[in-house]
C-alpha cells in the first residue's frame, strides 16, 4: 500500500503536477515583482523534520523563484517541487518569498504550498 502511494506521488511529480497525497496544503496568490523579492507571500509553521513543497499553478507564463529560509526553487507554470526541509528538532515559522523572471512587469502567481515528508 505504501509502495503504491509512493509510486503515485513520484508519477505526479514527474509530470509536474501537484501530488494528490499532500497532507497540509495552503493556497497563495501573491504579486511577484520583476525586480526584487516579495518576502511576505505566505507564512507557514513547519514541523520538525517536515518539508515544504510548492506547486505553481499559474504565473502569467513567467518563471517564478520561490524562497524559504535561504533555499530557492525556480518553477514554471504547473510545476511543483520540494523547496525546503526543516532539519531542526523544533517547529519553524517560515516565510515564502517570490520573484518573477520578467524584466518588464510584476506578475501574479497562484498555487499552493504543502507540508509532507522528505
Amino acid at each position: 500500500m505504501i509502495k503504491n502511494a509512493l509510486l503515485v506521488l513520484t508519477a505526479a511529480l514527474a509530470v509536474g503536477g501537484a501530488p494528490a497525497l499532500a497532507s497540509d496544503d495552503k493556497a497563495f496568490r501573491c504579486k511577484a515583482p520583476a525586480m526584487g523579492w516579495n518576502n511576505g507571500c505566505q507564512v507557514r509553521t513547519v514541523p520538525a523534520g517536515a518539508c515544504v513543497w510548492v506547486y505553481n499553478r499559474t504565473s502569467q507564463n513567467t518563471d517564478i523563484t520561490f524562497r524559504i529560509q535561504g533555499s530557492q526553487l525556480r518553477l514554471k507554470e504547473r510545476q511543483s517541487g520540494r523547496l525546503w526541509r526543516n532539519a531542526s528538532n523544533h517547529p519553524v515559522d517560515a516565510t515564502l518569498g517570490v520573484y518573477a523572471h520578467d524584466f518588464d512587469d510584476s506578475v501574479w502567481t497562484e498555487g499552493k504550498t504543502y507540508l509532507d515528508g522528505c
